[in-house]
């Protein structure tokens, strides 16, 4: 059982040890730096890959629950998304 929390204590441990990913430059990096990394780690923006549609739909979604993103920016935040990371092709 000692094992076991000392395991679960080094997984909590390890996220504030683990390097914030560096993003792809562009007109809106700044805005999703601020914006994404407020409520959760911006590896669920890198690790993510969806369409321009589909990023629309994440990010109003985030707006919906709370994302503080301005008005004048979320058209250039989809676009940063979507071309930043783009679908990611299945393995055959």
């Amino acid at each position: 059982m000692r094992k076991l929390l000392a395991l679960a204590g080094l997984f909590a441990v390890s996220p504030a040890l683990a390097q914030t990913p560096s993003l792809p430059d562009g007109p809106a990096k700044q805005t999703v730096e601020t914006v994404c990394a407020t409520c959760h780690a911006l590896t669920q923006v890198t690790g993510a890959g969806h369409s321009p549609e589909d990023w629309d739909a994440v990010v109003r979604k985030m707006m919906n629950a709370g994302a503080q993103i301005p008005p004048e920016q979320v058209s250039a935040v989809i676009d940063y998304l979507a071309k930043n990371f783009p679908p990611k092709t299945l393995p055959p």
